[in-house]
């Protein structure tokens, strides 16, 4: 289980604004049942950002955590370590760090898709794949992420 990334009362009212002015214009209010797939794909694209935003905030009212699959197989001196995230290199690095292995290979994007996985850096730097609405897990995650599969990386040397 990893923390997921919250979103701010402050973030959820700027872009739940921002749905409903769209709805609106489209003769539908968040209420709508489903109504994101109803809207044209120019309009989705536009709105992508803020509904992510709103309906992370609305799941994180039910959830703390993420289940995530991580798969760990050792062949010979090297491991092979999955994970469902676009990792920032700076967590394989923790990882091929940390490990007895001789060689670590990490397949991202595996057992499901989380999203990108951003580093406290490049949180405070912004950009697409660091903003709350491209991660569902943030930079204390990957943490626990790269400490866990560690774990389970150097058990298997033992």
């Amino acid at each position: 289980k990893l923390p997921m990334r919250r979103v701010s009362l402050a973030e959820y009212r700027e872009h739940k604004k921002i749905c409903e002015e769209t709805l609106k214009k489209h003769g539908m209010t968040l209420e709508t049942e489903n109504w994101y797939p109803k809207l044209p794909a120019s309009v989705k694209e536009e709105l992508y950002i803020s509904y992510s935003i709103v309906t992370r905030f609305q799941l994180q009212q039910e959830k703390d955590f993420f289940d995530v699959e991580v798969h760990v197989l050792r062949i010979a001196d090297s491991v092979i370590i999955t994970n469902p995230f676009e990792l920032y290199i700076e967590y394989g690095m923790r990882m091929r760090a940390r490990c007895k292995a001789r060689q670590v290979l990490i397949a991202q994007l595996a057992c499901d898709s989380l999203g990108y996985l951003p580093t406290e850096a490049a949180v405070r730097g912004g950009g697409y794949s660091a903003i709350v609405a491209s991660n569902k897990v943030g930079p204390e995650g990957g943490t626990l992420l790269v400490s866990h599969s560690v774990e389970i990386a150097n058990n298997l040397f033992e």
